[in-house]
């Protein structure tokens, strides 16, 4: 790794090798950076492109043509259209709108996991609407709700409420019903 042979070849008596050495692991940091994001950008284009098929360069175009991909009878449209959403456009309060009547109403479970779960990226830039940690915590509860959507509301539960990290459910081997903080979600049930 860079940061192991930047600071260990940095250990120079004379300040302006140093400075070099420093310069020269900044400028490879930022060359792989570079090109580490556009290596990301092909990904995720690749990506929204397996859900959106020939609709991307249209959800791509602007926003408005993607927020009306929300609604579409397609249910990989949807999802691709929640994707792009959530990692090209600006974030305002018509989009959390439409992605918060997805959580709500959408018709496959797997397209209101995953708007429940971009909740709290949409919603920190729109001005974190206070009734968004309620309705979360009350999708949690129920327990009438698959499953998906309850572990993604805690989740998303958990980044609103801006935890630490290390008091966030782990990735892997994370059992809902076992390893929820329930004292921690009855907090934002009132």
């Amino acid at each position: 790794m860079w940061h192991a042979q930047g600071w260990s070849n940095a250990r120079h008596t004379n300040s302006v090798e140093w400075s070099r050495t420093l310069n020269v692991c900044c400028n490879m940091n930022i060359h792989e950076f570079r090109r580490e994001l556009k290596e990301t950008r092909s990904f995720l284009e690749s990506y929204f492109e397996s859900f959106a098929g020939d609709d991307l360069p249209e959800m791509l175009s602007t926003k408005s043509a993607a927020q009306a991909f929300v609604t579409h009878p397609n249910k990989d449209r949807r999802v691709a259209a929640l994707f792009v959403l959530t990692y090209r456009w600006p974030h305002d309060q018509t989009t959390a709108d439409a992605f918060l009547a997805a959580a709500v109403s959408d018709d496959d479970v797997e397209v209101r996991a995953l708007a429940v779960g971009f909740l709290p990226r949409i919603y920190s830039t729109t001005g974190n609407d206070k009734s968004i940690p309620r309705f979360l915590a009350h999708q949690i509860v129920r327990e009438n709700i698959d499953i998906r959507i309850r572990e993604n509301a805690y989740r998303a539960l958990c980044e609103i409420a801006e935890l630490p990290v290390w008091e966030h459910p782990p990735l892997l081997g994370f059992i809902f019903l076992r390893d929820v903080n329930w004292g921690f979600v009855s907090r934002f049930l009132e």
